[in-house]
């Protein structure tokens, strides 16, 4: 079974996003939002998170089936 590759962070405004992390070369922590919102079938979006709440998907789910990601 392949793992799932994905990160979440929260953004200023409050918001957990979901996605691909990218680390600038000033510190900053961005998540590379990809959904299929867009006029060619893909919207893409990079979001500055805190980089304190930055964490990648375990592979793993709790009894309720929700996502476990580093540092819940």
């Amino acid at each position: 079974m392949e793992r799932e590759i994905k990160f979440r962070g929260k953004t200023l405004q409050d918001e957990w996003i979901y996605g691909y992390i990218f680390k600038a070369q000033c510190g900053a922590y961005y998540i590379v939002d990809t959904n299929n919102d867009g006029d060619d079938g893909i919207d893409v979006r990079m979001r500055l998170v805190v980089k304190e709440t930055a964490g990648q998907y375990t592979g793993l789910k709790d009894k309720k089936g929700t996502k476990i990601f580093e540092g819940d």
